[in-house]
């Protein structure tokens, strides 16, 4: 009866494109990963399974960036996931720390005493704006739903997205108005985004989540991610699975807008986001591209 061991690989071949690269370390493909020259949507060839699966299987992997988890969270960890609401302003912060504007004002925009708005947003206190300039905010992605909101009257800062002035149904009401100034705080998409759904797995090169997109267009994505943390300006990858008439396909995105939602309860909970396209797989791209195009007449790129 043998008592040799189970011979533990220490090399691994990486398939992408349909050429074979390798042999590498774990250690050397988690680092090429990190520089984007590998993504989890890849294969490699596992000696014990005698197969080839995806990076995302791969177990030496996750076991090799389990070890490399950082094991204290940051400092502000806990402001993160649900910071407090701040305090209203005193008056000599109104006057002074709260003049540094978060967004470029419109030339047409004025600022009546009666419609002064301020904004906090991470940590910082911004205004005054009008109540159409916080909408143009909403629109352009400076200001988030997360933010928080204060003027004359309340007792302290909330929400955006609690505030009854910013509910959807009050913007849309905003929307059907015709005079100038109302039409202006609108933001008109460059693609206007349809109706598309498609599985999708999302990455940012080290840790991998499940979602489901729920519109498109040929510039970018309305996407629900099972991780609540991710925030505006951060880059992912996002692997879509096939749909009718549209090949799988994969594209590097930002995320540019957030949906608040107070079901939130961890890290793992599904978030709502809005993601601009900044590179579409080469292969598949032609074919993204005359999708939307036949539905929306879109061409270019942007969200």
């Amino acid at each position: 009866m043998s008592d040799t061991l189970p011979k533990i690989q220490v090399e691994f071949y990486i398939a992408k494109g349909g050429a074979n690269f390798g042999p590498f370390t774990i250690t050397q493909i988690a680092d090429l990963i990190a520089r984007t020259e590998f993504a989890v949507t890849d294969f490699v060839y596992e000696e014990a399974r005698a197969e080839w699966i995806t990076l995302m299987e791969c177990e030496a992997l996750k076991e090799h960036l389990r070890r490399s988890k950082p094991t204290a969270p940051p400092p502000n960890a806990a402001q993160n996931v649900q910071p407090q609401a701040p305090s209203a302003p005193s008056s000599s912060v109104k006057a002074a720390a709260l003049a540094k504007p978060a967004f470029a004002k419109p030339a047409w925009a004025t600022t009546p005493r009666d419609d002064a708005w301020y904004i906090q947003k991470n940590g910082e206190r911004h205004g005054p704006f009008t109540y159409l300039e916080m909408v143009r905010g909403l629109q352009e992605k400076t200001v988030y739903e997360f933010d928080f909101v204060w003027k004359e009257g309340m007792e302290t800062f909330m929400r955006i997205a609690e505030h009854p002035s910013f509910l959807p149904e009050r913007i849309r009401d905003l929307l059907t108005q015709k005079a100038a100034p109302e039409q202006q705080a609108f933001v008109k998409r460059q693609h206007p985004r349809v109706k598309f759904e498609s599985e999708v797995i999302v990455h940012d090169d080290r840790d991998v989540w499940m979602g489901q997109a729920f519109e498109a267009s040929v510039g970018g994505s309305g996407v629900v991610i099972e991780n609540s943390r991710l925030t505006p300006g951060q880059m992912v990858r996002i692997h879509f699975a096939p749909t009718e008439g549209l090949p799988a396909f994969n594209a590097l995105g930002e995320i540019v807008g957030k949906t608040y939602s107070k079901t939130v309860r961890g890290a793992k909970s599904p978030v709502k986001y809005s993601v601009r396209f900044v590179k579409l797989d080469g292969s598949a791209e032609p074919q993204v591209r005359e999708y939307f195009a036949q539905i929306t007449g879109a061409t270019g790129s942007g969200v």
